[in-house]
């Protein structure tokens, strides 16, 4: 029975920050993005992926965040109609001149954590996250409940900016729910502006 449409990704995890031992972030001079509630809705319709509109929805929100060249910056990623899920995979993507990837943390999905992100591209840019619950337990979160956030360290000019996007490629969007039914992805994606 197949679950996800697995890439070569899954494999070449790897993953080193300065996290505690529950996985959340030590303590630092980070700045913290926000998550714009009402931003317009995504929906890649046209991938190969695509469950149909029939199917049910999961909205994923990435926040907004402004940072000085040279510091960090986090932006979260926030779920929405997040209901019975046993697995997803997805691709985020962002511009690597202008920003560089430092870590994954501050998780808040049961058995979602380091391991479920490829870092293998990140000095491009990307990054793929998988993850299925092992005992194929379906998950539920409320509404607005924190995934995870996503750190970098700005490495442009102020007045830069640049998208955090979530991408169907080259690791496809994949969302199954515990009667195996794939989920339509909803998405709005997040800015980061250099001061």
């Amino acid at each position: 029975m197949r679950l996800f449409v697995y890439s070569f990704w899954a494999a070449s995890c790897l993953f080193i920050c300065g996290c505690t031992a529950d996985g959340n972030a030590a303590d630092s001079d980070k700045n913290f993005g926000t998550v714009n509630t009402s931003a317009p809705l995504l929906e890649d319709v046209n991938g190969t992926n695509y469950p149909g509109a029939s199917a049910p929805s999961l909205i994923i929100r990435v926040g907004d965040g402004e940072v000085a060249s040279g510091s960090q910056v986090c932006v979260p990623f926030q779920a929405y109609d997040f209901n019975s899920l046993v697995g997803f995979q997805y691709t985020i993507r962002w511009d690597s001149t202008k920003l560089k990837f430092e870590s994954v943390e501050n998780f808040g999905l049961p058995g979602y954590g380091p391991p479920d992100f490829g870092t293998r591209f990140i000095s491009r840019g990307v990054l793929a996250s998988l993850w299925d619950d092992q005992g194929l337990e379906p998950r539920s979160l409320p509404q607005g409940h924190k995934l995870f956030d996503l750190c970098f360290t700005a490495l442009g000019s102020p007045g830069d900016k640049t998208m955090v996007r979530l991408s169907n490629g080259p690791t496809p969007f994949e969302f199954i729910n515990n009667d195996l039914v794939r989920h339509r992805l909803k998405y709005a994606n997040g800015t980061v502006e250099i001061k």
